[in-house]
């Protein structure tokens, strides 16, 4: 919804409005379909507010109901924001944050990943700094310091008093509920006080931590090093165990129509494997990686008429698909992505079991896997379709429609969500 003045907020068809998109996202979450219309509302709100500084002037009442309604949209849509935006939601409202939505760290998630490791790693310590400045309260004062002088309950206070109580480092759960239940300043708050502090100096611990370290907020999952979590994340009593890579067995993939009649194109390396080799020719030759399953469409579609006299079709084999190294992450284009399988999802699925693979083998390389992965055609791709619409405020599908109309380089809806999926995994 666009607001162009002080007059629309008057409104009260406006104000309902504005309550039921965020209340949607209170019951329902998100969704791609309308996530341009809510970011517009969060936009000309923001505006209005940036222009009219005594906007709470309308009346103190319906002033603070817009403002909240505000500060919902910013923080359910945190991802979408500036990182100058949301750097100030955490210094100003990370209370707020922490009461509105409960999955506010995945949130953030969404955002860092799509940067490079070393730019998530500044952007969190610029958060680490924004927290250690905020004077948000919690409970009515702290004693501080050798002389325990008596300063007021700002976040950037409490975390002071913590790290003098626990010294530096990174600190598990059960460090964490020590200071909560024995520290003298905790023990004058509440039960609801305690856990709401509880839950900001588990998020500040998180923040401290770089990409590579285990917890990090920005950090690769444990999969990726072969190893799965026993028991609760965070938590001292924690156990690591390996993990073997899952391999989806070729019987269980769909099988392609043939590309041609009654012939199949050749892709493969040896033994039906894209090898190395295979993934430069096919990234010099795009027009060579036409999916078998669109030139199947294209026949149902009188595209291409069949020859007078067609040889019976060969059932075709599922291809197989392995990646020699690390390197060869970089090497994966869209033209490749598709003949790997002409279901997004399965070639997908292959690549994330060949990383797995890789990483299993060699788990200090999984960052390297990552930074291959980034570089690759198939994520540059998917990234500027992704920017595309952060800076529209366009759905993913409208995006895509407008590209194919513009003649870009494009990705299917199936094939950016399946790129996105590799993505949460490396």
């Amino acid at each position: 919804m666009q607001i162009k003045s002080l007059e629309n907020l008057k409104d009260k068809k406006v104000l309902k409005a504005i309550e039921q998109e965020v209340a949607d996202l209170d019951n329902y979450g998100r969704s791609a379909g309308d996530i341009s219309g809510k970011l517009e509302t969060l936009h000309s709100l923001k505006k209005l507010f940036g222009r009219e500084k005594d906007i709470k002037g309308i009346s103190a009442d319906l002033g603070n109901k817009y403002w909240n309604l505000k500060l919902k949209l910013s923080i359910y849509l945190m991802d979408l924001l500036s990182a100058e935006e949301i750097l100030e939601l955490f210094e100003d409202n990370l209370l707020d944050i922490i009461k509105i939505d409960p999955d506010y760290q995945e949130t953030l998630r969404a955002f860092l990943v799509t940067m490079h490791h070393t730019e998530s790693d500044k952007f969190l310590e610029s958060v680490k700094t924004a927290l250690e400045g905020s004077r948000q309260e919690i409970g009515d004062y702290i004693l501080l310091g050798t002389k325990k002088s008596k300063v007021k309950g700002y976040i950037k206070n409490w975390i002071k008093d913590y790290k003098n109580y626990l010294g530096a480092g990174w600190h598990f759960k059960m460090d964490i509920s020590k200071y909560l239940f024995k520290s003298e300043n905790a023990k004058r708050l509440s039960a609801d006080e305690k856990n709401i502090l509880k839950e900001v100096f588990y998020f500040y611990e998180r923040i401290k931590l770089k990409h590579d370290e285990p917890y990090a907020l920005n950090a690769l999952p444990m999969s990726a090093y072969g190893i799965e979590v026993v028991g609760e994340a965070g938590s001292i009593k924690a156990k690591f165990k390996p993990k073997g890579a899952e391999e989806i067995p070729e019987e269980e993939l769909p099988q392609e129509p043939a590309a041609a009649a009654g012939k199949e194109e050749e892709v493969t390396g040896e033994a039906g494997v894209v090898s190395e080799e295979a993934l430069q020719q096919l990234a010099a030759k795009p027009e060579a990686a036409k999916t078998a399953g669109q030139a199947f469409e294209d026949k149902l579609k009188g595209r291409m008429k069949p020859p007078a006299e067609e040889a019976a079709p060969v059932k075709p084999k599922a291809v197989s698909f392995t990646l020699e190294s690390i390197d060869s992450m970089k090497k994966i284009t869209p033209d490749i992505f598709r003949k790997i399988s002409g279901d997004p999802s399965h070639a997908a699925e292959k690549i994330k079991s060949e990383a797995a693979r890789l990483t299993q083998k060699s788990p200090l390389e999984a960052r390297n896997l990552k930074d291959n992965w980034q570089m690759s055609e198939l994520y540059q791709l998917y990234l500027d379709i992704a920017r595309e619409g952060l800076n529209s405020g366009m759905p993913v599908d409208k995006v895509i429609d407008a590209r194919t109309k513009m003649g870009k380089p494009n990705l299917t809806k199936a094939e950016f969500e399946a790129v996105v999926e590799i993505s949460k995994v490396l």
